[in-house]
């Protein structure tokens, strides 16, 4: 078995597991994490023309910052126009949009 297959095989089976029950999502995102060096991993599906995130899983986060953001941090962060100008089906590390050291100085 390939090295690319011996760590793909059971992200492919957490992610099943996670579309399959809706508590499986943290087990999914902290083996991605795992996988990739990430901290606070989570996936987000936006609706492109109302901007409404209609899914989101996250891990490792204060769900009160994940209400603050939706409600208010939302339309300050300065990746979300770059986010929407992405293909439909992009998938994005947040620092690959915008520099780490220019969100910081933002509001957001």
């Amino acid at each position: 078995m390939s090295h690319l297959s011996e760590a793909t095989l059971p992200l492919l089976e957490r992610l099943y597991d996670a579309v399959a029950e809706d508590d499986a999502w943290p087990t999914f995102l902290d083996a991605v994490a795992r996988q990739v060096g990430g901290t606070v991993p989570g996936l987000y599906l936006t609706d492109r023309v109302t901007d409404a995130t209609l899914f989101g899983a996250v891990t490792g986060l204060d769900p009160a910052w994940g209400s603050a953001y939706e409600a208010y941090y939302r339309r300050h962060d300065l990746r979300r126009a770059r986010i929407r100008a992405l293909p439909a089906g992009s998938v994005f590390v947040g620092s690959a949009l915008l520099d780490d050291r220019e969100l910081v100085r933002s509001e957001f």
